[in-house]
């Protein structure tokens, strides 16, 4: 298996993907913009999306700082002005107040999460977005840790950090089971730590907001997170 060195001594592990969209919400009013109205409407045709070309639409759009914060500032400055977009880039490091943010109207749309994590927060907090087809990219969710550089090195009783809303820990789970650390119940979806039927190692999983998992890097063992945090 690759190790790969991620910012000198924190190594990348084992990794999965999951797809990033850029989401919009379908009963926010943004100001001044024809084409975000016609993006509340889930129904509007591909046609009435073509209205975002318009010069000089603004459009403020919330991100992560990596990588959906990189990316949109290469599309600001080299993309945006030929299609007659004015884009403001809002950086979050909290997944939860990126997606408020929509909902409160404050932004027009985000570019950092995939679908199932989208409308797990919309079930929650009963507000109805929708996401642009196709997906953009794709985002490595791995195992890291800056104290050990293979899965063999792993201890008994090695604290592990997973995200904490639904989606992102079925993956993280997902992605531990795949490496050896757990077995799940079989077809289980989505899977939390109660389904874990088998722990060899003892491993301690503990649940933490996604956006905070890098902050954990010196305390845990392990970390299983995805490339938009840290």
């Amino acid at each position: 298996m690759n190790i790969i060195n991620v910012n000198r001594r924190f190594f990348l592990i084992a990794i999965t993907s999951f797809a990033a969209s850029t989401v919009f919400s379908s009963c926010s009013s943004p100001q001044n913009s024809s084409a975000a109205n016609t993006t509340a409407n889930p129904s509007a045709t591909p046609a009435a999306n073509t209205t975002t070309t318009v010069a000089k639409d603004k459009i403020k759009v919330g991100v992560t700082p990596v990588p959906s914060g990189e990316i949109l500032e290469f599309v600001k400055k080299n993309l945006a002005p030929d299609a007659g977009l004015d884009i403001e880039i809002i950086t979050f490091n909290d997944f939860v107040q990126n997606n408020t943010a929509l909902k409160d109207g404050v932004i027009d749309a985000n570019y950092f999460q995939h679908i199932p994590f989208m409308k797990d927060y919309g079930k929650k907090h009963n507000f109805e977005m929708y996401a642009f087809t196709p997906q953009i990219h794709l985002n490595p969710v791995g195992i890291f840790s800056k104290k050990y550089k293979s899965l063999k090195d792993v201890p008994n009783k090695a604290l592990v950090t997973i995200p904490d809303d639904v989606s992102n820990a079925h993956r993280a789970l997902k992605v531990l089971e795949e490496s050896g650390f757990i077995k799940l119940k079989p077809n289980v979806r989505p899977a939390s730590p109660k389904d874990i039927i088998e722990n060899p190692k003892n491993i301690q999983i503990k649940e933490i907001p996604a956006a905070s998992s890098y902050s954990q890097r010196n305390s845990a063992n392990y970390l299983v997170l995805h490339r938009c945090v840290g």
